[in-house]
């Protein structure tokens, strides 16, 4: 009764049925392989074509299970649920060592035919060829060439696998253009002769989403900081005043003061364009002042001779008792025009040179007090009494250097003074301590370092 209950569910299990479906390939040693599917599972394999007895007839199964040798494989379809084939002569059909790969391939479900027939055989050759040489045995030089041969067909069937050998520098220079700009380090996206194609083509595009990512952030940032850099921008551009770290007044931009935490003033173009022009009439003040002291201390310490001193009176009183003297001439007239008209022309001629260039000195000094009052109040006029005042504080050129000098240092003192309200960086502008340093050649005192 079991018997008959095993036969009966034997019975119901369809049996397993395998197809041919490639064309036959044949090996080296003459073997014809078929490509076979299993009608119920998919699986594909790799067999021995069906051999014939020499009469025609086709060789008959045998029950009996078999594996290639050397490997748990089946072939030929041998497994448990189908026989072997036998040859009627006795002959096994099933592959022998020396005619069947060691190491062929196992096939799964392919899903489709292969496009190329021989796609199978290829592989299968080029296991064979690769065992051949993994076992030590040399190969024939037609071997070897077929072996590259197929190599190399394959290499070209998965690129991805191959090396980028002397593509390795084209790689490189697209990582490192891709991240040009970015601050990001090359270096890990780098690749070498060995890299694989496919590894290579992973580290371009990891080094293109890097940078994409970088200039993301970047233009994220930039968004978010577009108040904060147009403030910033707007300070650049506004100019003023501020104390710098040496305690100089400088024109400089908010920026540059906030940068050293000055307090700004701003000044508008206009502004900047008096002081400028206050600071061309201080120059001048500088300049003859300075040019009177080296006159006065450059004559002989023997002093000037009394009838020269008298001569020096005459032409000083003479010029002086003129009107509208202090306003018009030594402003706009010539002074040699002065000094050459009349009587002044005898009284000029009996004085030394240096005694010339003192007392011509000190009327470009006295003259330049007009200018020096129009810094000082910011107007184009003033009163005679005020410039009178400032006119006295200069010594009269015949009292001698040792009594000059005291006064003309109180007059220095002065014009620094005065010079304290402007910056000592104007474009294009000296301040009066470079004047008077190129002036008297000297350091000269009362002005801060710049």
């Amino acid at each position: 009764m079991q018997e008959t209950e095993a036969r009966t569910k034997a019975l119901s299990v369809p049996p397993i049925e395998w197809k041919t479906t490639g064309q036959p390939v044949t090996d080296d040693a003459g073997n014809v392989w078929v490509t076979q599917e299993n009608s119920r599972t998919g699986e594909a394999r790799l067999a021995p074509a069906m051999p014939t007895v020499p009469g025609g007839s086709p060789a008959q199964p045998i029950p009996q299970t078999a594996t290639q040798p050397g490997t748990a494989m089946p072939i030929v379809g041998q497994d448990a649920a189908q026989p072997a084939m036998r040859s009627a002569t006795g002959g096994s059909a099933m592959a022998t060592a020396s005619t069947a790969p060691a190491n062929g391939p196992t096939f799964k479900k392919l899903g489709a035919t292969p496009s190329k027939p021989t796609a199978e055989g290829d592989q299968l050759r080029l296991a064979q060829l690769q065992q051949k040489q993994d076992s030590g045995q040399q190969l024939t030089p037609a071997e070897q060439n077929e072996f590259d041969t197929l190599q190399r067909e394959q290499t070209i069937a998965r690129p991805n696998d191959a090396p980028i050998g002397k593509e390795t520098d084209d790689y490189n220079q697209k990582i490192s253009d891709a991240l040009k700009g970015t601050g990001i380090d090359p270096k890990p996206y780098q690749v070498n002769a060995k890299t694989l194609r496919g590894a290579a083509n992973q580290n371009l595009t990891e080094a293109q989403h890097a940078a994409q990512e970088h200039r993301s952030e970047q233009n994220a940032l930039r968004v978010a900081n577009a108040p904060t850099d147009a403030e910033a921008r707007k300070d650049a551009r506004t100019m003023g005043y501020a104390v710098d770290e040496s305690g100089n007044l400088k024109y400089m931009s908010k920026a540059d003061a906030d940068k050293i935490h000055s307090t700004f003033e701003e000044m508008k173009p206009a502004d900047v364009t008096k002081d400028r022009q206050a600071l061309r009439q201080l120059d001048d003040v500088q300049l003859n002042s300075s040019r009177y002291r080296k006159a006065m201390n450059a004559l002989p310490s023997t002093g000037i001779p009394a009838d020269h001193v008298q001569a020096m009176a005459h032409i000083l009183t003479d010029i002086e008792n003129e009107k509208s003297f202090v306003l018009s001439t030594l402003t706009l007239g010539s002074l040699g025009s002065i000094l050459g008209q009349g009587e002044r022309a005898k009284d000029w001629n009996k004085l030394t040179s240096q005694e010339q260039d003192v007392l011509s000195g000190y009327l470009r000094a006295k003259g330049s007090v007009i200018a020096y009052t129009k810094a000082l109040t910011g107007i184009g006029r003033t009163n005679k009494e005020t410039m009178e005042i400032e006119m006295n504080n200069l010594p009269v050129p015949f009292v001698g250097a040792t009594v000059a000098n005291p006064r003309l240092d109180a007059w220095q003192e002065n014009i620094d003074q005065a010079t304290q309200g402007f910056p000592v960086n104007l474009p294009g502008i000296k301040s009066p301590k470079q004047v008077r340093e190129e002036s008297e050649g000297k350091k000269s005192g009362g002005f801060k370092d710049f």
